[in-house]
């Protein structure tokens, strides 16, 4: 009896994710990339001048259940396992620009006390002038998602934006600001976002759960992602049979009598299976197979970085050597020095000591230096702006800078010549310049008014889904939900085949407070 035969489109986490799954359930399995390489927005590769480039600040939460029993599946050498290329960090520094003496380091380690951390949590909303009233109140929206029952959840937060939630509007500018700030940069959210999205953020950073194998809530690879982490993969994959084409565009799905019966790739490749995966960008998707009748995605958020390399790191910069957010940052900035020791081994090119790595999350507010939007700027305007919002006062220490590879600053005649090259992505409109934005890894943050949840699933019965956009219980578009979609992806596949997948059940560990929860759901019954 012939292997059933899948067809998955894009590369990125979900993708691959689909690819490893499927190939462990026995199926022919296909995985068709644009790209020269594989990682989606998870990339991080070595480009021609030998410098690491990687597309944002790369955090592995202790609450990335479903993608840490991924990492520890994927084998590297002396019987480890990528998973063991975590590096756990001691805490995350928050960072003000404006006066350096707020900075302090939020510890995230799990040796740390929970009572220590507790109150460094309030010196530091006391140092950005919250009151001893709205920092309870910080503490209690944190708590809200841990102990209310899945039945009053759904109650109080359906159709509810944060905002609405948590009445913001009722406390003060500093601390809107400030809450504002923590989200924008963590996962580019704004307090439009729906309420079940941003109170389990909330509750992530007040407690965090924990993790055998680790020793920090929040966790980095220990060098380029792609080196550490995506290769190891894709070799791991192919050992098992997986087939990758790379450079290879979907151009075309063909439907008939509401089936997917072919796709045409690159124009002229015509090819046939049994079941397709679309594990692309939601703005793909819709354009591919506009018969879905998606929900629309109505806000769409830019989250990208520029790599600085630098020729040497000064003592006080290894200091550094971990996540910095920037909260009074215009353009929400979180930064972070790649180097040794944080970075392994690595292979830096001789001239290059480290990498300042910084990442964006606002591009409508005003800069400080220009006093524009980064999209009004030019090229060497926002790296002038992006060094100012963070302080970085070593300027003669950087020897180049490289854009995300996700993004791209082009002339208006060039973008015109080479549209094709950019069909789904968004773009600004020309500056002043004629330059253009674009950016090919937009974030959509589920909103309160959001229509209905996507589901793997779709109006054709052969066709499935997976990526950020998937509804999972991790609710954030990260590389966690993106991993848990394609397991969800996978136990629909096999479903559609009448096969068993054994990890179709598996669940998220239970937060702290289970019978607080319990009781909830028996008052809230009455």
């Amino acid at each position: 009896m012939s292997k059933k035969k899948i067809l998955i489109f894009g590369g990125g986490i979900s993708g691959l994710t689909v690819a490893h799954e499927c190939i462990q359930q026995g199926f022919e399995v296909h995985l068709y990339e644009k790209k020269k390489y594989c990682g989606g927005k998870a990339f991080g590769l070595k480009n021609e001048d030998g410098l690491h480039i990687e597309h944002s600040i790369r955090v592995y939460g202790s609450s990335y259940h479903h993608l840490f029993q991924t990492l520890r599946e994927i084998p590297t050498t002396n019987g480890k396992s990528v998973f063991d290329h975590l590096t756990g960090l001691p805490g995350v520094i928050l960072a003000s620009w404006e006066n350096p003496s707020r900075n302090q380091l939020l510890p995230t380690a799990y040796a740390t006390p929970k009572i220590r951390k507790l109150l460094v949590l309030l010196r530091i909303l006391r140092s950005w002038h919250i009151t001893t009233r709205e920092a309870i109140q910080f503490i209690r929206l944190a708590m809200d998602f841990a102990i209310r029952s899945d039945a009053r959840k759904a109650r109080l937060y359906s159709q509810k934006s944060f905002a609405e939630y948590a009445r913001l509007d009722a406390y003060s500018e500093a601390f809107r600001q400030f809450l504002t700030a923590l989200l924008d940069i963590t996962v580019a959210a704004k307090p439009y976002a729906s309420a079940d999205v941003i109170l389990p953020l909330l509750n992530r950073i007040l407690l965090p759960g924990t993790v055998a194998g680790i020793s920090s809530s929040m966790n980095v690879m220990n060098g380029p992602t792609n080196e550490r982490f995506i290769d190891p993969w894709v070799t791991y994959l192919k050992s098992l049979g997986v087939q990758f084409h790379m450079t290879s565009s979907l151009d075309e799905v063909v439907i008939e009598a509401d089936q997917v019966t072919r796709v045409v790739v690159n124009q002229t490749d015509v090819t046939e299976a049994d079941a397709f995966v679309l594990a692309l960008p939601y703005q793909h998707v819709t354009r591919l197979v506009p018969s879905l009748h998606l929900p629309k995605k109505n806000h769409r958020e830019w989250s990208f970085s520029y790599q600085f390399y630098l020729r040497d790191v000064p003592p006080d910069l290894v200091t550094r050597q971990t996540f910095n957010l920037v909260l009074d940052s215009p353009w929400k900035l979180v930064y972070c020095i790649e180097s040794e020791p944080l970075w392994k081994n690595v292979d830096f090119r001789p001239d290059v000591r480290g990498i300042l790595s910084v990442t964006l999350s606002n591009v409508d507010t005003p800069g400080l230096l220009t006093h524009k939007p980064l999209h009004a700027c030019t090229d060497h305007e926002v790296q002038a702006e992006l060094l100012h919002q963070i302080g970085f006062t070593y300027p003669e220490l950087i020897l180049e800078s490289r854009l995300d590879a996700t993004v791209a600053y082009l002339p208006e005649a060039t973008y015109q010549q080479r549209q094709a090259e950019f069909i789904g992505w968004d773009s600004f409109p020309p500056n002043e310049h004629g330059y253009r934005w674009l950016t090919d890894s937009t974030l959509f943050i589920p909103e309160a008014t959001d229509g209905s949840a996507i589901s793997v699933e779709t109006n054709l019965p052969n066709l499935f889904l997976a990526g950020e956009f998937i509804y999972t219980s991790y609710r954030i578009p990260t590389m966690e939900q993106a991993n848990e979609s394609g397991k969800l992806c996978t136990a629909s596949i096999c479903r559609y085949f009448g096969r068993s997948y054994d990890k179709a059940g598996q669940k998220r560990p239970e937060p702290p407070f289970r019978s607080l929860r319990r009781i909830d759901q028996w008052l809230h019954r009455r």
